[in-house]
């Protein structure tokens, strides 16, 4: 299903959000592979993070997130790497991430 994505509405990434946890990854509720997308307005790209799994994403999980994007997107990295805190209490210092952007 290609998404209409006009850059101009911010909600179209909360839509983008909800597709691929009802319709990628089959998820009808939070769970720790919920990702978060923000539009990056200067570099006019999206980001993808994966912020609450407090480490890798599956293989397969990542593959269905990936393969579905590759569709209508251009994927300019990813990254599914985590690296924690030295500080428990602090957010990781790095977490599962994609950059992409509409193909053009």
């Amino acid at each position: 299903m290609v998404m209409d994505w006009n850059k101009d509405e911010i909600a179209n990434v909360d839509d983008l959000e909800y597709y691929i946890l009802e319709h990628v990854l089959k998820v009808h509720e939070y769970n720790q592979y919920s990702p978060s997308i923000r539009y990056n307005q200067q570099e006019d790209k999206l980001v993808m993070k994966f912020r609450y799994g407090r480490g890798v994403v599956p293989g397969k999980v990542w593959k269905k997130v990936t393969d579905y994007l590759k569709e209508d997107y251009e994927i300019l990295e990813e990254s599914n790497h985590y690296e924690s805190n030295y500080d428990p209490g602090e957010p990781p210092e790095w977490v599962p991430t994609i950059v992409f952007k509409v193909k053009e």
